[in-house]
């Protein structure tokens, strides 16, 4: 049950989606450690940051590449899903995915308000259409993670992402 009261029982393959969700992040980070067990070193230089952005860390995909995550100064009332990717496109970054936002939760909780954000990571869409209308967001109080509507209104935050070797 979210928060807002409504069912989200339109994410049946949570458990599904959520593991192979996971599972990409981990073989980025296997590889990362493969590369320290081998002994080889990696600095990768912090990129610049403008005022009020924090840095969070770096971040490797499924796909081998690395990233650096900037945490952007501010955060948005609560508006819906939509209005909240448009509100971090206009301030030059986007919503944090899942994974960010358990990072962000993580490392810098104090830095938000104990309320539920959104991130950009939408439902999977299944046999029922309807679930391209639902998206995930975290309560930055005891950390949960919940799907729900994306007319529900939630706050935002904004990241940008600094891929190593150059933009994507």
């Amino acid at each position: 049950m979210s928060p807002t009261g409504w069912d989200t029982g339109l994410c049946q393959d949570y458990s599904r989606g959520l593991s192979r969700w996971f599972a990409s992040r981990i073989d980025a980070r296997h590889t990362l450690r493969r590369w320290r067990d081998e002994g080889t070193q990696m600095t990768l230089p912090k990129p610049p940051l403008d005022e009020g952005e924090i840095y969070a860390g770096l971040i490797g995909n499924a796909s081998g590449e690395a990233y650096h995550l900037i945490l952007l100064p501010g955060d948005n009332d609560g508006a819906t899903w939509q209005a909240q990717i448009e509100w971090a496109k206009s301030i030059g970054g986007d919503l944090p995915d899942r994974v960010e936002q358990a990072l962000l939760f993580k490392h810098f909780k104090g830095e938000f308000t104990p309320n539920w954000y959104w991130s950009n990571t939408t439902c999977e869409p299944d046999d029922d259409e309807e679930e391209s209308s639902w998206a995930w967001y975290q309560y930055f109080d005891y950390g949960d993670q919940d799907n729900g509507r994306k007319l529900y209104e939630f706050r935002a935050r904004a990241v940008r992402r600094v891929y190593v070797g150059g933009d994507k």
